[in-house]
């Protein structure tokens, strides 16, 4: 079996991503020391050319303490099937 290389935590967090001149609702569910995993509220079709691998993005989100944490990244994967 495969072993990431960080163990991931698996959250429920609201984010906000821009990408590409165009911004995103979704919902960041896990992240680890290496990444973080995020599902979009969008149309596949519509969304996927913002995020091809090494694309830049903007990413927004608030943790439970309260704190706003606002991170430039880099996309690293995408699956439009699921």
């Amino acid at each position: 079996m495969d072993k990431r290389k960080s163990d991931r935590k698996i959250v429920n967090l609201k984010a906000e991503i821009s990408a590409e001149n165009n911004s995103y609702s979704g919902t960041i569910e896990n992240i680890s020391a290496d990444g973080i995993y995020i599902q979009l509220k969008t149309a596949p079709t519509k969304s996927a050319k913002d995020f091809l691998p090494v694309t830049r993005i903007n990413l927004k989100f608030q943790v439970p303490s309260g704190k706003t944490i606002d991170l430039t990244c880099e996309s690293r994967w995408i699956n439009i099937y699921m």
